[in-house]
């Protein structure tokens, strides 16, 4: 046949062939589960039954699979900004805080919060207030690179890892997403500003705790206005 003609299993001289597409749940191909001879060969109704069988049991593995990746994504992602939720983004916290210690690959932790959230969800409603987590946190993903993270802590406070970053660095992305929040539709309707603390990592550090604390402490610290931003 001239299909077959180049298959590598003719090389092989398999000439007799028995064999069912598998699919993922939503129809594309997967591969197939196919059974091959040598000899010429007539499968019987109940080998082809228990073929079928075999594939039935492999498109169902194949659904619970699927389900189990989009569990797992519900289970690390934050639902209403789509960036990683407070378990994901504290575990890649720990991962950064432990290269660092094996390899001393430098990074940033930053904690960002939105000023006056609260005004704005009692002055425009809830709805307003959720437009505006979803565009801050569109913007801040946007603005980071590929090698940094970033996840919503709850509320309006967010949680940033900036990979080979120094504090001067850090501080200076910080001030770009502040400026272009001026140039967001969104953001710039309900004056969004926000404050942030940074922590650079060094050896001081013995804890991830640790590091969050002192963001945090700093992030306070500009929002009473102590701190310049």
């Amino acid at each position: 046949d001239e299909v077959w003609k180049d298959n590598p299993d003719i090389k092989l001289n398999m000439i007799a062939y028995l064999g069912f597409p598998l699919k993922w749940p939503d129809g594309s191909f997967f591969g197939t589960i196919c059974v091959l001879d040598n000899k010429p060969h007539k499968f019987s109704n109940l080998q082809v039954k228990v073929l079928e069988v075999y594939k039935e049991a492999i498109e169902a593995d194949l659904k619970n699979l699927q389900l189990l990746n989009e569990l797992n994504t519900i289970a690390r992602v934050d639902v209403l900004t789509e960036l990683d939720n407070r378990r994901s983004i504290l575990e890649k916290l720990e991962a950064a805080y432990h290269l660092y210690n094996r390899n001393k690959d430098p990074f940033c932790c930053v904690m960002v919060d939105v000023n006056d959230f609260k005004l704005i969800n009692d002055s425009y409603g809830h709805q307003a207030g959720d437009e505006v987590l979803k565009a801050f946190a569109k913007l801040l993903r946007a603005r980071l690179r590929v090698s940094d993270s970033v996840g919503r802590l709850g509320g309006d406070e967010f949680l940033l890892i900036l990979r080979n970053t120094t504090l001067n660095g850090a501080k200076n992305a910080l001030r770009e997403i502040q400026q272009l929040i001026t140039f967001d539709e969104v953001l710039n309707k309900y004056n969004v500003t926000f404050s942030y603390g940074v922590t650079e990592m060094s050896d001081q550090y013995r804890s991830v705790k640790s590091i969050i604390n002192f963001a945090d402490k700093k992030m306070l610290l500009r929002k009473n206005k102590e701190l310049k931003f």
